[in-house]
């Protein structure tokens, strides 16, 4: 399986390897696709999107909602969308106070992908 990570940090690193170990071909889209990667092959967030069969937000979770609405999100339609981030401001506290940033993705691309 092709596994699309939104991002490039710890967390997607740390995703990536477990999921590459286990024999998955792992992609990881940046905002910044000349970013170079010893580990990892890094496009576009655009072009990960298209790419992965299924699609990881490991994007900082205060910019994630921001950043994917902000693409085309029609190469999502049917692909399954799992979050992997805690949407917190520098200060530790909620982006989405009683609420989760996936609700909030949720609710800005209901017919794009599955929960």
């Amino acid at each position: 399986m092709k596994i699309a990570i939104l991002g490039t940090g710890k967390v997607a690193h740390a995703l990536g390897a477990g999921w590459r170990k286990a024999g998955h071909d792992v992609v990881l889209g940046a905002r910044d696709a000349s970013v170079a990667d010893p580990d990892f092959e890094v496009t576009g967030l655009q072009e990960a999107l298209a790419a992965g069969d299924v699609v990881v937000n490991a994007i900082t979770g205060a910019a994630a909602l921001a950043a994917i609405t902000a693409l085309d999100t029609s190469a999502m339609a049917g692909k399954t969308l799992l979050d992997a981030t805690n949407a917190v401001t520098v200060t530790g506290d909620l982006v989405y106070p009683n609420s989760s940033l996936a609700e909030h993705l949720q609710a800005a691309l209901p017919a794009r992908c599955t929960w």
